[in-house]
């Protein structure tokens, strides 16, 4: 290859050349590509997720791996840090944090690099994953017997810069380890297959769950799949070989995730827990018009149309994909049965196509949660595939069959040119590159070296534009700028929050609130916060905030519980930061102001009243019946917290529940709604807005001095696009006067927008959203998610916090911001009164732990205690829970639905709260048995080949 260029000759030669070249060509291609990145100072940091998860979780796991080595240093002992105070509210490390960091393999040296320069640590394991995926990928085409260099090397590049790749380098770093790990656990079942070497399937799984179990899942599909074709195309000896073949598999397999137990397992046993799982998303035979139309883009570039859907491929991978296709149906027309039953690719490209077409595959492939094709890296390892195999076959295209490659493409570009969900100038201008390409390989007849070298050529050219598009959106403020990134990780209200507190002389653990917030800050600056964005969340707390109606866009993402002062106080929040003054609670009072003196300006306010991490209530009387919590709406669950708890389970001693109708300070107001007015019409529970913006009124009489509570109950959209209010809603569209004329009397033009409106674009995803507010200025938003939604998880129900009311009014003001029937089972209104607030405060904090002591795994006090109490610890439920009580194991409630509590008997004790990650105990066992269990076998295995070479 290039054997002209003398220094390249001595690169090629020797048997690692084919690696050699390949690293030359990468890095080439990486400068060209990604140079202007480095030129203008950015970074691979996505300025929403990159920075918020990514990066944060990356600087805290290399401070988690060095804390371990310290103490085992100091102390020659190995503690491992599993819960954390200070990731949210609080929650288990190895179960949050594995989704993006924990068992990656390409981020276990992170340890050795300064918080200072992980930036570019970061940027070098994103290009780590590319470089090594590169290289699996070409072991397993050699293994396949692919030997044609040029070959080797276009696929290759095609592979590590295709669209997924260039997309999810910013986007999730994660996401690309499986285009490391998919080829190669494609590689260990050839072995088995060939060779009857089960190491490399050992490892490859245990690598492969270690590194992460979203995509393990997925994984385990491709794998079964990948098998049983197999099976299907693979000619066996004999039935024994094909289920030894079969039993292999299985076997080495299930070695592999016994020797990565000690990740497996804990995060397997979160995952089956998880918000997400159940939600209830809907399921669909077909896809909506709008993915159809867009899919022939997705051959070239992504399209947020094609639900995660990525291919991209080069020009002259786009002329081997044609040419594949019609000597394949070429090839079916001959013998269909023959065909496939001889050509494993074709039953994996068959497949795959059904997988695009029908989204319940996408569904199945995550979870059967939401419709999602993130599956997609495994169809650009099999077009890369394709394209190395055929180098040589396009390199000796006859004219006939290029004449018909010419013509599809041909039409590809006419079709883009008039469907607009397809049409983009950079898919235009691959497409006439794919078409020079083609002319170019018909024209020159002789398979020359010069030949090979321009349409190598033609490949780095293609892949340089199609990276340069996706990463001029970069350029312009998409990621992080290097410069400012040191900056800006403590320029937060964490920081700030901390600094008060400890100029305040608090010594007790505390929390903090924001809005708006920098998420997953407080975990960094060693602050404990409400704000959480983290994928794998705490089921609880997405239960809690369902009980108590809190809107919420994503049940991944909290906030501050919208501002609402009870539901902070017994989160034991002491601070409230903000930049809007009219978002800051009942109950708080100015502090300070805190200026980075760069980015933001924070206002901090102080609790009044703040509850402290642990409170308690009276055993007897002090906690709600279920069936009674159950009857009550949000708003009055909120209010019976400061006085009753509710438990999951029957207390282990003597004690009755109480049973109330109603709650003193809480009285349900009546009122009218003014419906016929700005577009908006109410009839059967329901608001059919006519116009966007649309606003009504809820009349109301809240007294002066009172909180004022609208509860909405199980609220659903559905979207009314400008065709419905001619034909669906005729009649109501013209009694809220939004229509003016009649569909016959409408331009051509205006119908036909209105019809793709209705018809071509997938408005099923988008969910909708209201907008309470009243006279005292406060309100919040409800986020509406349908089920087609990627973050639907049943939330349907709103309790809204007015703050206290300035006069005797208290009207509320109802703004639709789109168009949509608003159904809803009923409405609520409350006048809540505080005037017993702080002594309610007072007497759950009366009894608490003093002398609170947080260690690694563990929380610790004493407590005294005149009767028999509820002891809440404002710490988020988790199954790995220990209690002790002088020393002997009692059991731990689940209480008020996300909180931890313990009944503590009358008296001076000391309690113990211990906390150890579920499965993590038994996964470290097995996986050290497992691992010497192993090393065993290989030897075995190595003696026994020595054995057969003599």
């Amino acid at each position: 290859m290039l054997r002209s260029v003398k220094w390249i000759d001595r690169i090629i030669k020797g048997r690692h050349g084919i690696y050699r070249v390949y690293t030359m060509f990468f890095l080439i291609l990486c400068l060209l590509c990604y140079g202007l990145h480095i030129m203008f100072g950015r970074s691979f940091i996505w300025s929403a997720d990159g920075w918020n998860q990514h990066y944060k979780a990356l600087i805290y796991y290399s401070r988690y791996i060095r804390e371990i080595i310290l103490t085992f240093i100091t102390e020659f002992r190995i503690v491992i840090p599993q819960w954390d105070l200070y990731i949210g509210e609080g929650s288990d490390i190895i179960q949050t944090l594995h989704y993006y960091a924990i068992g990656d393999p390409f981020n276990i040296l992170c340890f050795l690099v300064p918080t200072a320069y992980m930036h570019i640590y970061f940027d070098f394991a994103i290009i780590l994953r590319i470089y090594v995926a590169g290289l699996i990928f070409i072991k397993l085409i050699r293994y396949e017997g692919i030997t044609d260099e040029y070959g080797i090397q276009v696929g290759a590049i095609n592979y590590c810069f295709c669209q997924y790749i260039i997309c999810m380098m910013s986007y999730h770093p994660y996401f690309l380890n499986p285009m490391v790990f998919l080829p190669l656990l494609v590689f260990a079942v050839e072995k088995v297959l060939y060779e009857r070497r089960y190491s490399w399937m050992i490892v490859s799984v245990a690598l492969a769950g270690v590194s992460n179990i979203y995509f393990f899942y997925i994984y385990v599909i491709m794998i079964i799949i990948f098998v049983i074709v197999r099976l299907l195309t693979f000619k066996f000896a004999s039935l024994k070989a094909a289920l030894g073949f079969l039993f292999g598999i299985v076997w080495s397999s299930v070695f592999g995730v016994m020797l990565g137990a000690v990740i497996i397992f804990p995060v397997v046993f979160s995952f089956m827990n998880d918000s997400r799982l159940g939600s209830g998303n809907s399921i669909h035979l077909f896809y909506p018009i709008e993915y159809y139309l867009s899919l022939p883009k997705v051959l070239f570039m992504d399209s947020n149309k094609l639900y995660e859907l990525y291919v991209g491929v080069s020009a002259i991978g786009a002329v081997i994909l044609v040419y594949k296709f019609v000597t394949g149906i070429r090839g079916i027309k001959k013998d269909k049965l023959r065909y496939f039953k001889n050509n494993p690719i074709a039953c994996l490209a068959f497949i795959s196509f059904i997988f695009i077409i029908f989204p319940f595959f996408g569904q199945m492939m995550n979870g059967m949660t939401y419709r999602c094709n993130r599956w997609s890296f495994a169809l650009e390892l099999l077009i890369s595939f394709i394209v190395a195999k055929e180098w040589n076959n396009i390199m000796d295209i006859e004219k006939k069959d290029g004449l018909l490659v010419g013509v599809i493409l041909s039409v590809y570009l006419i079709f883009i040119f008039f469907i607009e969900q397809s049409r983009d100038i950079y898919v235009i201008e691959e497409t006439a590159l794919s078409l020079c390409t083609l002319v170019f390989l018909v024209c020159i007849k002789d398979k020359t070296e010069i030949k090979q070298r321009v349409c190598f050529l033609l490949l780095i050219a293609s892949v340089v534009v199609l990276s340069h598009h996706r990463f001029s959106i970069s350029l312009t403020g998409g990621t992080e700028n290097r410069a400012g990134i040191n900056f800006r990780l403590h320029s937060n209200e964490a920081f700030a929050v901390k600094a008060i507190a400890e100029k305040d002389g608090v010594n007790e653990p505390f929390r903090y609130a924001s809005n708006p917030p920098t998420m997953n800050a407080g975990m960094l600056e060693k602050v404990s916060a409400t704000n959480f964005f983290f994928s794998n969340a705490n089921p609880y707390h997405v239960k809690y905030e369902k009980n108590m109606g809190v809107s919420n866009d994503m049940d991944f993402f909290h906030i501050d519980y919208n501002e609402r002062d009870i539901l902070l106080e017994m989160a034991a929040v002491r601070y409230f930061a903000t930049q809007d003054e009219q978002l800051v609670p009942d109950g708080y009072f100015f502090k300070e102001t805190y200026t980075d003196g760069k980015y933001k300006e924070w206002y901090i306010y102080e609790n009044a009243f703040p509850l402290s991490l642990t409170y308690s209530y009276p055993l007897n009387g002090g906690f709600l019946e279920e069936e009674v919590w159950n009857s009550f709406t949000e708003t009055q669950r909120q209010e019976a917290m400061l006085k009753y708890a509710l438990i999951d389970k029957p207390l282990e001693v003597k004690s009755e529940g109480t049973k109330i109708e109603r709650l003193e300070n809480v009285e349900e107001l009546d009122y009218e709604i003014n419906s016929n007015h700005d577009g908006i019409i109410m009839d059967n529970n329901a608001f059919y807005v006519m116009k966007d913006d649309a606003v009504l009124v809820i009349h109301t009489n809240c007294s002066k001095g009172k909180n004022l509570y609208l509860n909405i109950k199980n609220v659903s959209n559905e979207k009314i696009n400008d065709y419905d209010l001619y034909h669906t809603y005729s009649e109501l569209s013209t009694r809220a006067g939004v229509r003016s004329m009649d569909w016959k009397d409408c331009h051509i033009e205006d119908k036909w927008s209105m019809i793709k409106d209705k018809f071509f674009y997938d408005n099923s995803k988008n969910g909708a959203v209201m907008i309470a507010t009243s006279d005292s200025g406060k309100g919040n938003a409800m986020a509406i998610a349908n089920p087609d939604s990627s973050w639907y998880s049943g939330s349907r129900s709103f309790a809204i916090d007015f703050g206290v009311q300035p006069d005797y009014n208290g009207d509320i003001y109802l703004r639709f911001p789109t168009k949509g029937v608003y159904s809803f089972e009923d409405i609520r209104v409350y006048s809540v009164s505080r005037s017993s607030y702080r002594e309610s405060i007072e007497n759950l904090s009366k009894i608490g732990l003093d002398n609170l002591h947080m260690e690694t795994n563990r929380i610790s006090g004493n407590i005294i205690c005149d009767d028999d109490r509820l002891l809440c610890f404002s710490i988020p439920f988790l199954e790995g829970w220990s209690a002790y009580i002088d020393g002997q194991k009692t059991k731990v409630y689940n209480t008020n639905i996300l909180y931890t509590g313990i009944v503590v008997p009358k008296g001076e004790h000391s309690i113990v709260l211990e906390y150890n990650t579920p499965f993590l105990q038994l996964g470290i066992i097995v996986s050290i048995i497992s691992f010497s269990l192993f090393i065993l076998y290989y030897y075995l295995c190595v003696r026994k080949r020595e054995k057969n070479a003599v």
